[in-house]
């Protein structure tokens, strides 16, 4: 099944209603609102946790993102489809995409046509294999000067002499290969369309910054260990901006709180580049991996599910797309499936 999609509604209200935010104190108070609407809501049966999940976004999201969602949770208030809807999309759109970076089953909504999922577990959940971003993570490379840019050991394919520790890296991306340009097929030019539509509209530092056809830049990757390689894409770790220039403390979560590495590995990081800092991680890409690693997170601590939810009641006429969802299954393996269940095969 295609990725959900965002709840339709008329643009002008929503710029109408930023519009009448200001300045910030009055976003704080609209974000306020809009979590009050969410206290509110009732859910459809024991399985709807759209308003936790709509409130940690609320919680976690910053500047136009949140007061985006904000104003959406407000002119949805009266409309608890639109409401799980949205809840869908934030999942669908935002999280999964940055969970799809390896071989994991079941992570975005799949069709009932075999040929349609085959289209999508060999396009989304692409493994970022050597020969197509080989030159990219040798450009990587150099810029790190050959070492893992949190531990400083020596990457093991790094060609100059060296002295000290080595280890085996990887090119890790900020925001995930997965989402670069498809093969063109129907189906992956809409997912792909509505999950950059998303990462847009609630990151809008990314606007302009990044997108499908731009995945592959010096600013989206940086060279690190294979063992924190795999952390970082799985949300277990993140580097969050202490406000010094490219100086990020590093964030641990879940069992990677428990991470062997961690004790040896230092608390903040301040990144440098062997050819200028003109190309080191953009700091943009960077928040909008921890906010999702934060949300993941508190999906995780919360038991919440990382299902996508009928839009509709059970007592109610279901959609179209709400019949696919129980004829489909939702991919049987994973309807009961949580945050903290869902363990990907990295």
């Amino acid at each position: 099944m295609p990725v959900s999609e965002h709840p339709e509604i008329d643009g002008a209200l929503i710029e109408e209603w930023l519009s009448t935010l200001g300045d910030d104190s009055v976003a704080r108070l609209g974000v306020i609102v809009a979590i009050d609407i969410c206290d509110d809501y009732i859910p459809c049966d024991q399985s709807d946790d759209t308003d936790q999940v709509l409130k940690i976004f609320l919680r976690r999201l910053e500047g136009n993102g949140l007061n985006t969602l904000a104003a959406e949770v407000y002119l949805y208030q009266n409309e608890p489809d639109k409401l799980r809807a949205l809840r869908n999309h934030l999942i669908d759109a935002l999280l999964k995409p940055m969970l799809a970076r390896g071989k994991g089953k079941g992570l975005i909504s799949q069709p009932v046509d075999e040929d349609a999922q085959t289209e999508i577990q060999s396009v989304l959940h692409e493994v970022e294999t050597v020969s197509r971003d080989a030159a990219l993570r040798n450009e990587c490379l150099k810029r790190d000067g050959g070492r893992c840019m949190i531990s400083q050991y020596w990457s093991d394919s790094w060609e100059e002499p060296s002295e000290g520790e080595i280890c085996s890296t990887k090119c890790a991306h900020c925001i995930p290969f997965s989402l670069s340009t498809t093969n063109g097929s129907y189906i992956q030019t809409v997912n792909n369309a509505t999950i950059w539509l998303a990462y847009h509209r609630y990151f809008t530092d990314l606007q302009g910054a990044i997108a499908s056809e731009s995945i592959k830049q010096l600013p989206n990757v940086m060279t690190l260990m294979d063992t924190l390689h795999k952390q970082f894409r799985k949300l277990k770790m993140a580097f969050k901006s202490t406000g010094v220039q490219n100086q990020y403390a590093i964030q641990w979560f879940g069992s990677a709180e428990r991470f062997y590495l961690r004790r040896i590995l230092p608390p903040t990081v301040q990144f440098s580049a062997h050819d200028g800092d003109e190309n080191l991680p953009n700091p943009a890409f960077l928040r909008c991996h921890y906010i999702l690693a934060e949300v993941y997170n508190d999906m995780n601590l919360r038991n919440l599910s990382l299902k996508v939810l009928p839009t509709l009641p059970p007592e109610e006429k279901m959609t179209l797309n709400d019949a696919l969802l129980f004829i489909g299954g939702a991919s049987v393996e994973f309807v009961e499936d949580t945050a903290q269940d869902k363990e990907l095969e990295l």
